[in-house]
């Protein structure tokens, strides 16, 4: 094809003989048909203008049925000069596009933020825009490196104009507990204490007792039997019954979105960060609307990116249609939603029971939950340096 062939047909009274000057005179031929006296055939530019020179010495007629190949297609833009100076330019300017980075990709990244490594690529010039064979490694993993330190590893592969910025991360340090200083145990909430485990320091209330907010449960002050005193780190589990009452409100009629069918699209072309809105009006012609927003970016077969990004948002309009719900339903929606901010407003708790009770008269359905738990109420509290320099003093009195 890139050669180009040419489609002959040869008429004569003795087809064999036209074969055989064919294969006397090394004239390769293909796609051989014969229709009585007429033989259709592919030859070579190059073997037909040599096998034409033959044949009309031996009177035989041949003509030409079609032409084939890039030869003939650029023959078509022989004076086409405007034309095929466009087609030229265009294709360099992909090429030059394709020294450029138009898109970059960030990937491997958890804790460190995508907006964070980009910020440190930008300031070394790796930014949309910059040309991408400037790029250095090792200049990148040393700089980037120095700047995050919770990355471990960093490199920037360049695909055609995308460039693939690939990081790893350390693995994290396990938090140290630090014990060198003193501290107690103290209630973050009102309860009755039904589970106490004392790992460090001094338990001042016993399984049993009631707690307010506050109040000490586990002393880090050890006083020995010489009256002086020592100071802990105090380490304890404290397990308490709570009580609590929880109240949601859900209005007395409730409604769901119902699609009406008409939507709204717009289009918005953002190049070289200049945005150009393909839309004249820019009100919303509903008054209730979902809006669904999609980009994309321009791409020749995903590897050559250009400045190019397409913003498609869809406006979808509904109505609001009141819904039945029987209070059955009502009650049981309520009901699991205030469990599940009692469930939040606790440390690993659990519920041991509750109880509900629903009040219509507002017009609104309101559900309070009263609930009994068990749950971590104890925390650590630092003591003062003032507390300690206190205790001294008293020991050094007489």
């Amino acid at each position: 094809m890139l050669r180009g062939y040419i489609s002959i047909k040869v008429q004569c009274m003795y087809p064999e003989r036209f074969l055989n000057i064919c294969a006397l005179n090394g004239v390769e031929i293909w796609n051989i048909k014969r229709e009585e006296n007429t033989i259709y055939a592919d030859v070579r530019i190059k073997d037909y203008r040599r096998l034409r020179k033959i044949l009309d010495k031996e009177f035989f007629d041949m003509g030409v049925s079609r032409r084939s190949g890039a030869p003939f297609f650029l023959i078509k833009f022989k004076k086409r000069y405007v034309l095929v100076g466009a087609m030229g330019l265009s294709l360099l300017l992909l090429w030059f596009s394709s020294l450029f980075i138009w898109e970059i990709r960030v990937s491997g990244n958890n804790a460190v933020s995508t907006s964070e490594i980009l910020y440190v690529l930008d300031e070394m010039g790796i930014k949309t825009g910059s040309f991408r064979l400037g790029i250095s490694q090792e200049e990148i993993s040393n700089t980037v490196l120095l700047k995050i330190p919770e990355l471990s590893y960093i490199t920037v592969n360049t695909n055609g104009s995308i460039a693939n910025v690939i990081v790893r991360e350390k693995d994290p340090v396990p938090e140290m507990e630090d014990r060198d200083y003193p501290t107690s145990i103290v209630a973050t909430k009102d309860g009755i204490i039904n589970k106490m485990t004392v790992l460090e320091g001094k338990a001042v209330v016993s399984e049993g007792d009631t707690v307010l907010k506050g109040d000490l449960i586990v002393s880090g002050e050890m006083e020995s039997i010489a009256g002086t005193y020592r100071y802990v780190h105090a380490k304890a589990e404290v397990y308490a019954r709570t009580w609590y009452d929880v109240s949601v409100e859900a209005p007395g009629e409730t409604f769901e979105k119902s699609y009406t069918g008409d939507t709204t699209t717009r289009y918005t072309i953002i190049f070289a960060g200049k945005h150009l809105d393909l839309y004249i009006n820019s009100g919303i012609p509903y008054t209730n609307y979902d809006k669904i927003t999609s980009e994309e970016k321009l791409s020749l077969f995903g590897k050559l990116s250009f400045p190019v990004t397409v913003i498609k948002e869809t406006y979808r309009e509904y109505e609001l249609v009141p819904v039945e719900k029987s209070q059955e339903e009502s009650v049981a929606e309520l009901e699991n939603f205030a469990l599940r901010l009692l469930q939040d407003s606790m440390k690993g708790g659990t519920v041991i029971h509750y109880s509900t009770e629903t009040d219509s008269s507002s017009g609104n359905m309101v559900l309070t939950v009263s609930a009994e738990c068990t749950e971590q109420i104890g925390i650590e509290q630092d003591i003062s340096s003032d507390q300690i320099k206190s205790n001294d003093k008293d020991e050094g009195e007489p």
